[in-house]
């Protein structure tokens, strides 16, 4: 999560605008289907190999929450909402990260 908005407001309405069309249009939906999956996937593999105790469904788990936060966050941009909302969204992000931690402790402990 940076400090400033990666992505324009024009960027995000683009987005979003893509995902509402994806209702009516199959190639769309697809598209942006694939897309979120491989991030969300890409994330878990990565997840994996920092947690190699946690299990393939929990990285997935988190990494899906890692982009829907992120993905939350950047679709609120225009509103510039105060800086208390990006603190709790990189704080959620952690503590679901430290589930995996959390999860290589306890399978290393037994």
């Amino acid at each position: 999560f940076p400090n400033q908005s990666i992505e324009s407001a024009e960027t995000t309405l683009v987005v979003e605008a893509l995902i509402a069309a994806a209702e009516q249009y199959p190639v769309v939906k697809t598209m942006m289907f694939d897309y979120v999956d491989e991030l969300v996937s890409k994330i878990a593999e990565q997840l994996k190999l920092a947690y190699p105790a946690s299990g393939k469904s929990q990285c997935w788990s988190v990494a899906y929450g890692l982009v829907s936060l992120c993905f939350n966050q950047e679709s609120l941009v225009a509103l510039q909402l105060p800086p208390k909302y990006l603190k709790a969204a990189k704080a959620n992000s952690r503590l679901l990260i430290q589930s995996l931690e959390a999860s290589s402790s306890d399978s290393s402990s037994t």
